[in-house]
């Protein structure tokens, strides 16, 4: 069969023509994550969980200190006088039948405390001999009690003994005051010769919940600790001294 140049035209033509597979359009998708990737997209995000809990956890520790320093200097002046007139021991320091260093506990600011070792309650204040209790010498905001010595507080795996409080601070039940960790402030008195300044102090245990600074230890002994590197150092017990004009607070390290 001929053809003419009209159907060579045709044929030239349709050869030319793309080829569907030829015109065929490809769309490129986005590539997903590999599991590496993933893996190092969540370690990042724990690194970081762990830099904002830990920077949460020291400012709570930080405002728990400064309040605890603020909270033993308030006590301090219930017990001394201060800004809102005579405290505790100029009240009680003449009554009959209590001593102040031996038988002061922070809870007698709250309670009117018995004549040593009597259930007879102290003489309450007399306004005409200047002397008496006439507490309470604080408010507290909430109930607090001086713990059994023999049990664990809620947390924790110590007893408050194994936490060195001892007897001669509390009277299991009793009103007191707790420090920020939920532990009691407490009243040491180290016996001195005669001559020798007044060692009666109050110490608050600190975040650890532990009493590092013993009952018996004298200030001059607290200050080496602290300074002297070579010697153990008291922990983050927090001092005041009652008798010492030159001393407000001493955070031990």
């Amino acid at each position: 069969m001929q053809l003419d140049a009209h159907d060579l035209s045709a044929l030239q033509a349709a050869s030319e023509a793309p080829s569907p597979r030829a015109s065929r359009v490809f769309v490129s998708r986005p590539r997903g994550f590999t599991m590496v990737e993933m893996l190092v997209v969540v370690v990042i995000l724990v690194i970081l969980a762990g830099i904002v809990l830990l920077n949460v956890n020291s400012t709570q520790e930080n405002s728990q200190a400064t309040i605890a320093q603020s909270n033993i200097v308030n006590v301090r002046d219930a017990v001394m006088g201060g800004p809102g007139g005579p405290g505790f021991y100029s009240d009680m320091r003449s009554v009959d039948g209590y001593d102040f260093d031996v038988d002061f506990r922070v809870e007698d600011l709250f309670q009117r405390p018995n004549q040593h070792g009597t259930a007879t309650p102290v003489d309450l204040y007399d306004r005409v001999k200047h002397k008496g209790w006439r507490g309470p010498y604080l408010t507290l905001t909430t109930s607090f009690t001086f713990p059994d010595l023999n049990v664990t507080a809620p947390n924790e795996a110590l007893t408050w003994t194994q936490r060195n409080f001892i007897s001669d601070y509390g009277t299991t039940g009793a009103i007191t005051l707790p420090d920020p960790w939920n532990a009691p402030f407490v009243f040491q008195n180290p016996p001195v010769a005669a001559g020798e300044p007044s060692q009666a102090r109050l110490v608050c245990a600190g975040a650890n919940g532990v009493i590092d600074t013993p009952p018996g230890l004298f200030d001059y002994q607290i200050q080496y600790q602290n300074t002297n590197p070579t010697k153990p150092k008291y922990s983050d017990d927090i001092v005041i001294f009652l008798f010492k004009a030159d001393e407000r607070v001493r955070v031990n390290p």
